[in-house]
């Protein structure tokens, strides 16, 4: 059951049949939700904007295998169990991964979501980070102290 303004999650008619009894634990946005099932699978709902509803490539990945779940104000991010990435949401705050960036987003083990951006530990140490450019997304700075 949900409740709260309709445009910011707190209608999830849409997605209700996939969230009966089967939830392990929820995350949000500041204006969208995503529900992760006892099987791994992800279910989102609220303002497209801001994660409520997916990319056709990014919903398919997230039917299974979501091993943890990250949110910005504005974004979603998740690490599937084959240790890769995948986000959405607002692009210019975390929910589009820049090319370049999505290419060294493998074997990561951990993300931390700050208020518009991300950071992903990878098993070798490494950090990377995506989003708001001046809020944590630009890493470049200090990038050889993020190096392993």
């Amino acid at each position: 059951m949900t409740w709260g303004e309709r445009t910011s999650g707190g209608d999830s008619s849409a997605v209700s049949s996939q969230l009966n009894g089967e939830i392990e634990t929820i995350f949000s946005t500041q204006s969208a939700f995503a529900a992760r099932t006892m099987s791994g699978a992800l279910v989102v709902w609220g303002d497209k904007y801001h994660g409520g509803e997916t990319p056709e490539g990014v919903a398919a990945q997230l039917q299974s295998d979501i091993k943890q779940v990250a949110s910005t104000r504005h974004a979603f991010a998740a690490i599937k169990a084959d240790s890769t990435v995948i986000a959405w949401g607002h692009p210019d705050w975390g929910g589009h991964i820049p090319p370049a960036t999505a290419e060294c987003l493998f074997a990561v083990e951990d993300i931390i979501a700050a208020d518009n951006a991300f950071a992903a530990r990878k098993v070798d140490g490494s950090v990377i980070a995506w989003g708001a450019m001046s809020q944590g997304g630009d890493s470049s700075g200090v990038a050889e102290q993020l190096r392993a």
